[in-house]
Parts: C-alpha cells; sequence; structure tokens
C-alpha cells in the first residue's frame, strides 16, 4: 500500500507542469527533528518509537528537480518482551535522493516527493550478546513545505526508510 501511494505521487510530480521558480535555484542545508517509527510486529518483541534529528544538504534546480543527502545519526531504541528490557536497537543511516517539488504559481506551499538509495547500520545490545548488521535499498519520501521567506524552507516528510521503518519529521532548510 505505500508504495503504490508513494508511485501514484511521483507520477503526478513527474506530470505537472508547476514547479518552484528559477529563483530558488543553489544550495541548502538543513536539519530535521522526528521520529523513527518501528515496526516489529509478528516478533513478540516491542521497541520504542526514539526520535531523533537528522541532517540535510541537497541542491535545488530550477526546473523543481534536486540532489538531496540526508543523514540520521545514530539514534538509540529500548527492546521489550512482555515488559522486560532486552536491550538496545541503535539505528544510523545515510540516503542519497531525487527530489521534486511541486509549487503553484504564486503560492508558497508546495508539495514534495523523493526517492533514493539508503544505507543503515542497526547494531543491538543485549543480554545474549550484541550484533551489528548492515543493509541498503530503496528509500521513498513524501512530504509538504512552506517557504517562509526566499532562503528558509519549512518542510513536513514521511520516508520510508525499509519495510519496518519509517521516519516521520519536521525541520527547516536554509537557501545559499
Amino acid at each position: 500500500m505505500k508504495s503504490h501511494l508513494l508511485i501514484s505521487t511521483l507520477c503526478l510530480a513527474v506530470c505537472s507542469t508547476t514547479a518552484i521558480a528559477a529563483e530558488n535555484e543553489g544550495v541548502y542545508l538543513g536539519v530535521k527533528a522526528g521520529t523513527l517509527m518501528l515496526d516489529l510486529s509478528g516478533t513478540g518483541i516491542q521497541a520504542e518509537d526514539p526520535t531523533t534529528l537528522s541532517l540535510v544538504g541537497g541542491y535545488q534546480f530550477a526546473n523543481g528537480f534536486s540532489a538531496e543527502l540526508e543523514y540520521i545519526p545514530q539514534t538509540e531504541s529500548d527492546v521489550r518482551s512482555n515488559g522486560l528490557k532486552l536491550g538496545q536497537l541503535e539505528i544510523q543511516t545515510i540516503g542519497i535522493y531525487a527530489a521534486y517539488r511541486i509549487k503553484p504559481t504564486g503560492s508558497q506551499f508546495y508539495l514534495k516527493v523523493k526517492g533514493g538509495f539508503l544505507s543503515e547500520n542497526v547494531d543491538s545490545v543485549g543480554m545474549a550478546g550484541s550484533s551489528s548488521t548492515s543493509d541498503s535499498g530503496l528509500s521513498f519520501g513524501l512530504g509538504a513545505g512552506f517557504n517562509l521567506t526566499p532562503n528558509v524552507m519549512l518542510e513536513a516528510e514521511y520516508t520510508l526508510i525499509e519495510q519496518d521503518v519509517d521516519f516521520l519529521s519536521a525541520g527547516l532548510n536554509f537557501k545559499f
């Protein structure tokens, strides 16, 4: 279901005739605050949904497209079973995306779709020892934003990191 919604939105973005105007072209840097939503259903294990910050950098082209890099530093989540703490998960990601911002003419609001490649590292530390895994794959996002000034963008975004990890965030980007 998630992939159908993201694919439909991406098609809408590509077919849309409105985009961010040429004066918005350039480099931007930003920070997001949000929640990593972990879905461990079916395992008998529960994990808290930790809050975290992420760092974003990108280049906005005049046609509405942008290239974006996002880094989520190591974030810890307690893991429990039947109320008993089993240990912690530590998650860290870095992703590179192609994004498209759809902005109706004369409006400060816009929609954003993104897709790209993400690498994640997950370390688990618990009573049974520790382990480390790495994974990479496709990642998609969908959001909305508002140009507060010509150089400051406020964005809210949902990103599918992997099948059982989502990132719901809000942040500020500063254009240079």
